[in-house]
């Protein structure tokens, strides 16, 4: 059953909706250990894939080929080595996810990986939005993008209360970085912050 992912500029609340539709709707499973509940049992192996099982790794072994493909061709567009492999990773997890008879929830997953680099300008808007397209089909496609989005205003003022955020900003001030976030996110989502 696919999974849903959420999606929008740093400091917009996916975390936060995360949880909360985890807490509402008990047959939804944690994507991430980061947003599992106290009282919910992880579904995720060490691996921060689905528990399923045999069947799942011969799944996820037949597809690897394709998964190195993409991130190779993510590589050679970014030239950002660590930034291809967290975005391996997001494609061999994505696949999983949508293959997977339970259905999860994502906060974190391969479009907002997508909108950081786009942000951080790793790669024109005409490739930022291939790679949405890409990554909208299967075998990773979600079941539904929920996209997220507050004001400017908001979201400057949660980054500089959060050290996460502010360690994420590096030597941007956070002005510039929730600026580079919301057009990233407003030229692939059309969605305005």
């Amino acid at each position: 059953m696919p999974y849903l992912e959420f999606v929008g500029p740093p400091g917009s609340g996916k975390t936060t909706a995360a949880l909360g539709l985890l807490t509402s709707d008990s047959t939804l499973a944690p994507g991430r250990r980061s947003i599992a509940s106290k009282n919910a049992v992880t579904q995720l192996n060490r691996f921060g894939l689905p528990a399923e099982g045999l069947s799942m790794w011969l799944r996820l072994i037949v597809g690897l080929p394709r998964d190195f493909a993409m991130a190779t061709l993510f590589f050679r567009e970014t030239n950002q080595l660590r930034r291809s492999l967290t975005m391996l990773m997001l494609l061999i997890k994505s696949r999983a996810l949508a293959k997977s008879p339970r259905q999860w929830v994502v906060d974190q997953g391969l479009q907002q990986q997508i909108l950081s680099a786009l942000a951080d300008q790793c790669f024109s808007e005409e490739r930022a939005l291939g790679w949405k397209r890409r990554c909208l089909v299967m075998p990773w496609k979600p079941e539904k993008l929920i996209t997220i989005a507050v004001s400017s205003d908001v979201l400057i003022r949660r980054v500089k209360n959060s050290s996460k955020h502010m360690q994420q900003c590096a030597d941007k001030l956070p002005e510039k970085y929730v600026r580079e976030n919301c057009l990233a996110f407003e030229i692939l989502f059309q969605q305005h912050c």
